[in-house]
């Protein structure tokens, strides 16, 4: 977060409770205010700004057949939960590093990766969890003093960022941080959905801390078990996905940052098994869409309520519940279809070489 808080103050700028940066602050502003006139021009800019981010992948080969195209950017700028989600987040920014990060580890443009990691860190610190494929990838293919490297240059990128915001606002800096870890079990989030359906189960932090550690243990052994190493362009979605899966809260930023992850995914599978998740994808789009029509229909309601005007049609906290259910379990299915077809392609490649090289000794 320290990437948008260079030029904040002590005092900052607070919306809803929040302190946001004096570069993010006036942007809400100005966009508040002229909103009704320039909604179209906003949301064309952040759709441009997403297809800029894909047009960097054009000529990346991950398996020596067959390139990453932007081919399949369409279920990234087509998708509904995608769309709205950029005119309430402004995590598109993240994003660009991010891809551009993978882009060049990809290309063993190592160092490279390494700088726009640190950037991406900097702009908002879920990236990080990238180091652990990052790690194993290295590990698995007895690379360590190339992590080690890649590990200090971008630890030197995020301090020459961060250090100067912490000195002249350590307080400011370490906000964020410091709401991360103390704020309680919020709305959305998978342990808040039991209540809306009227079932009696409460969870507290101690419950967040152990699906996230059992998620990421999980997740390590099969990403240092699976039969082929994979690569980051694979990795990356599964290791967001743990970190936002059993998230305190849920926010609408997830599908900025999984959706565009999860689409160059799919072109390193099998063409056979390709389709399928496509349509695990528009399924999932689907109920995220859902899902967040009950949420904020639901808030809606509720916030109306308490000043005495009630809406006459709403998402009650029963038909919200099932709506999160239906969401998490299609994004749950998309997750095993991606986790079940990692490698089959590598497989049918080196299945194909080993039938060339066969019926060569044959002749």
């Amino acid at each position: 977060m320290a990437f948008f808080r260079i030029f904040s103050t002590r005092s900052g700028y607070t919306r809803a409770g929040y302190r946001i940066s004096s570069l993010n602050g006036p942007y809400h502003l100005v966009t508040d205010i002229f909103c009704t006139n320039l909604t179209k021009l906003h949301d064309a800019l952040l759709l441009s700004d997403q297809l800029c981010a894909w047009r960097a992948f054009p000529g990346l080969d991950l398996l020596g057949e067959t390139s990453i195209k932007h081919r399949y950017a369409y279920l990234l700028i087509l998708a509904p939960a995608v769309v709205t989600s950029l005119n309430r987040n402004w995590d598109i920014w993240v994003m660009v590093p991010t891809l551009a990060s993978i882009l060049f580890f990809e290309s063993k443009r190592y160092h490279l990766s390494a700088i726009t990691l640190g950037i991406a860190i900097a702009t908002k610190f879920f990236p990080v969890v990238l180091f652990l494929g990052i790690a194993v990838f290295f590990l698995r293919n007895k690379e360590l003093k190339r992590l080690i490297t890649y590990f200090l240059v971008t630890l030197i990128v995020w301090l020459g960022i961060n250090l100067p915001v912490m000195a002249v606002d350590l307080q400011g800096w370490s906000f964020f941080y410091q709401l991360s870890f103390s704020r309680g079990l919020g709305e959305g989030s998978f342990f808040t959905l039991f209540s809306k359906l009227g079932l009696d189960l409460e969870f507290s932090n101690i419950a967040y801390y152990f699906f996230n550690s059992f998620t990421f243990l999980a997740l390590l052994l099969f990403l240092w078990k699976s039969p082929e190493v994979l690569n980051l362009t694979q990795s990356a979605f599964l290791l967001v996905t743990a970190f936002t899966l059993f998230g305190k809260q849920y926010s609408m930023q997830y599908v900025l940052w999984l959706a565009p992850l999860a689409v160059i995914a799919i072109p390193t599978i099998a063409k056979r098994r390709q389709n399928r998740l496509i349509l695990g994808y528009i399924c999932w789009q689907f109920f995220e869409m859902l899902f967040h029509q009950a949420y904020y229909q639901n808030l809606l309601a509720r916030v109306l309520e308490s000043r005495g005007t009630p809406l006459a049609q709403y998402w009650s906290d029963f038909e919200y519940g099932i709506a999160g259910i239906l969401r998490y379990s299609a994004f749950l299915i998309f997750v095993y279809l991606i986790t079940s077809s990692l490698g089959s392609r590598k497989r049918n490649i080196v299945a194909k070489q080993n039938q060339v090289a066969t019926t060569r000794k044959k002749k």
